[in-house]
């Protein structure tokens, strides 16, 4: 039986099922191919990394599509934040050592990225037929990977536990070049409108986004060298595809200034 209502996000509420357990119920308007490929990538990731909450099975809950997972241990990245029980300097290593151990694990069975980013970008209706050209010539010519990607990393669904970090949210995930993930981590945390639950986060994010962004790419780099001119081509298309989402009209402006 469905229990105490947790949290809230763009595609899903998340309410306590059982000790052991959370029901992550989707809004009507998510694609139930869509829950089912979330459903499908974490069944698959949790089996070769241990990085995630384990997907135990698909219901319907008063006509919405519903995943119950197992009920994992700590709190978001975010909430450690707020209560400043560590700093913004230790939040972006943690946050960029966890991103590290996710692209250190190679997937074949998983969805292409650049695929899915292409198929966004022909699909956008935010950006002229000219410029999809030319950013469609860009990315074939970009280089590509087998490693996993979560494509929506960001310190709202890191969680940890003051020994080790889960992370939640794998609907987007695929194979990848890494860069194509760091690039929409930098989008999120510097773009979004409303990138998380907390108004009081949305705040402090403001104010240190900048540092926490120059933090969190030091702290990758430091074990994954980034080229940087790479790296400003993954931000332009993976901004580009973004467009095709369902955002507020003002993040919608800020990536479309990117291009």
């Amino acid at each position: 039986m469905i229990g105490k209502f947790i949290a809230r996000g763009r595609t899903a509420e998340v309410y306590r099922w059982s000790d052991n357990y959370v029901l992550k119920l989707f809004y009507d308007f998510i694609p139930y191919d869509a829950v089912l490929k979330e459903y499908n990538n974490t069944l698959s990731i949790c089996g070769n990394a241990n990085i995630c909450p384990s997907p135990i099975e698909m219901i319907k809950y008063e006509d919405r599509d519903g995943i119950i997972y197992e009920n994992i241990k700590g709190i978001s990245l975010t909430s450690v934040l707020l209560n400043r029980s560590l700093g913004v300097k230790k939040i972006a290593d943690l946050l960029a050592k966890t991103q590290v151990r996710i692209h250190e694990n190679s997937c074949d069975n998983l969805d292409s990225v650049k695929d899915a980013i292409e198929r966004s970008i022909s699909k956008s209706n935010r950006i002229t037929e000219e410029k999809k050209s030319e950013l469609l010539k860009m990315l074939h010519k970009m280089p590509d990977d087998n490693r996993l990607l979560h494509m929506d990393f960001h310190p709202d669904n890191v969680f940890y536990d003051n020994s080790n970090t889960f992370v939640i949210d794998w609907m987007t995930s695929g194979k990848g070049n890494p860069l194509a993930d760091v690039a929409r981590t930098i989008i999120i945390l510097r773009y979004s409108a409303v990138p998380f639950q907390n108004p009081v986060f949305r705040i402090f994010i403001r104010i240190f986004k900048e540092k926490l962004i120059r933090d969190y790419l030091k702290s990758y780099a430091e074990v994954n060298p980034i080229d940087i001119k790479q790296l400003d081509k993954w931000i332009k298309v993976v901004a580009a595809a973004r467009t095709n989402e369902r955002l507020p009209e003002g993040e919608i402006k800020k990536l479309l200034k990117i291009l």
